[in-house]
């Protein structure tokens, strides 16, 4: 796990200059821009309590806060889940600083993030979005010619069940119904059944078992979407100010 002696060992070992107090480093950090461009961060380093780093940009370059650029309220970068940065080699930790700072670079003159770095949705939304990814490596929509975009979970009235019960479609095509925890329509071919009769391959018989990958997806998805509007919405109701540095922003309506 990076943390503040790892990361003092780093810099020394690069020849970089920095200075420390006992919880936090201050150094200035230069990132060339993908123009080819230099420019000069000055940041302040800490570790938290639970041994985490955070960062935080004190040369009054960046907004102070803006959730469409991953900067928290306090100022601090959001760099990704803890579950997944606390694994990081400090070198790792550095090269992940170092693209989150060229996104910066890329924000400020055009207004949008960019698709080199990695757009993470905004609170408990995130952890959402990382179950999503990881089920979607399981099922490979594409092989299945199935578009992401185009899938709808459908929450159906049924008094039979204690718990919601779904229909999930492909454009106007019904796939599956059933409940987080069971697929009903097990009979219908599965939605990597290629061969039709010749070959049938049911939701209920099939070894990879595609329903269920498909119905976790989506309903991770919705709760995704879900926390989303919660975070912008205590923000809206605070009557946060946006920075202004982004062309989309909810803030601004």
């Amino acid at each position: 796990m990076p943390n503040l002696n790892s990361l003092k060992i780093y810099l020394q070992s690069r020849g970089s200059v920095f200075t420390e107090s006992q919880d936090a480093i201050e150094l200035d950090l230069k990132i060339i821009g993908r123009s080819g461009n230099r420019h000069l961060f000055k940041l302040r380093i800490s570790e938290t309590h639970s041994n985490l780093l955070t960062v935080k940009e004190i040369n009054s370059l960046l907004p102070s806060f803006c959730p469409n650029r991953h900067i928290n309220s306090d100022g601090t970068f959001c760099l990704g889940l803890q579950a997944d940065t606390e694994n990081l080699s400090i070198e790792e930790w550095m090269d992940n600083l170092n693209e989150f700072l060229q996104a910066q670079i890329f924000s400020q003159k055009n207004g949008k993030w960019p698709i080199f770095c990695q757009q993470w949705s905004h609170g408990n939304a995130a952890i959402y979005q990382t179950k999503v990814e990881k089920l979607l490596l399981e099922l490979d929509l594409d092989c299945l010619g199935l578009e992401f975009n185009r899938l709808r979970l459908i929450e159906k009235k049924n008094d039979l069940f204690d718990e919601p019960y779904f229909h999930i479609y492909h454009n106007d095509k019904l796939l599956i119904t059933g409940t987080e925890k069971k697929v009903h329509n097990k009979r219908l071919s599965c939605i990597c059944d290629k061969y039709g009769r010749a070959k049938h391959i049911t939701l209920g018989n099939c070894p990879k078992k595609c329903s269920n990958l498909l119905i976790s997806i989506l309903i991770n998805e919705k709760n995704r979407v879900l926390e989303e509007e919660k975070f912008w919405k205590i923000f809206k109701n605070s009557k946060t100010q946006c920075c202004g540095t982004m062309h989309d922003c909810i803030l601004k309506e």
